[in-house]
């Protein structure tokens, strides 16, 4: 089960599956940070909370998440979408998945779908559209999800609204199509 929990004034931790663990170790999301178990982690902050709109952390956010994420595909593990209850957000900058139900295998740099997944808010309507099983589609997948979760955290609910922005260029770089063209920069 995924869960953070309070153990004093200012110590944390987080029980989830271990390679989200390693992730949020080996990448030094929180640092200083100690590994308890193999699915717990015990870490010093001023406050844990859920996703809200806060478009000043924004980036900051955007960018913990993607050092996770591309820690896991490191390690042959990817990312199809996700909800606001699979991130927690620390001392207001740091987000973290804590879900391992988002979790998929990869193949390459394909995801291995063998089952029909939940739906969660932030993904590709794409994924949805698989018909047969198993199936493989690009790991890039899942920068759709984070443009979407991007334009939440900014308070944004058309993509027009920052046109001729560099936001609004990261969104598109991470909607485009083909998938494998799809990137999660902000220049």
């Amino acid at each position: 089960m995924d869960q953070v929990s309070k153990i004093d004034q200012s110590t944390y931790q987080i029980k989830t599956h271990p390679d989200i663990i390693k992730s949020i170790y080996e990448t030094r999301l929180l640092y200083p940070a100690t590994i308890i178990e193999d699915d717990v982690i015990q870490f010093n902050a001023t406050y844990v909370t859920n996703v809200k709109k806060t478009g000043i952390y924004a980036l900051s956010i955007m960018n913990t998440l993607s050092k996770q994420l591309f820690f896991l595909k490191k390690n042959d593990i990817g990312i199809y979408g996700f909800d606001l209850s699979d991130i927690i957000i620390i001392d207001k900058h740091i987000g973290i998945f804590i879900n391992h139900k988002i979790l998929v295998p990869l193949d390459e740099s394909y995801l291995y779908i063998t089952q029909i997944l939940p739906t969660v808010r932030f993904s590709d309507p794409l994924i949805y559209k698989i018909s047969k099983l198993p199936a493989k589609i690009h790991t890039n997948i899942v920068f759709y999800g984070f443009a979407l979760f991007f334009l939440y955290l900014i308070n944004v609910d058309n993509i027009s609204d920052i046109r001729y922005t560099k936001m609004h260029r990261f969104v598109e770089r991470c909607m485009s199509i083909p998938i494998e063209d799809r990137t999660m920069h902000y220049l």
